[in-house]
């Protein structure tokens, strides 16, 4: 049988947050596996949206060239 003190342990809310250690918490731990994950995906993404930003500027500026030689023609 419980304590009534370990009872008020293991059912406040400091308690359920620090055992909750799975993937994305909310403990502490969990939270900054969870954290440094997202933040590698977002790095990831934004260095991709950078790439994909270069490609269309290339390609909008090849796109000018292209049609400005066809009006020269």
């Amino acid at each position: 049988m419980l304590s009534k003190h370990r009872f008020q342990t293991v059912t406040s809310a400091r308690h359920f947050v620090t055992v909750r250690d799975r993937s994305g918490g909310p403990a502490p731990a969990a939270l900054q596996a969870a954290f440094s994950t997202y933040h590698a995906e977002l790095d990831h993404l934004i260095k991709r949206a950078a790439v994909r930003a270069d490609r269309h500027s290339a390609a909008a500026g090849m796109l000018d060239r292209t049609f400005a030689a066809l009006l020269e023609a």
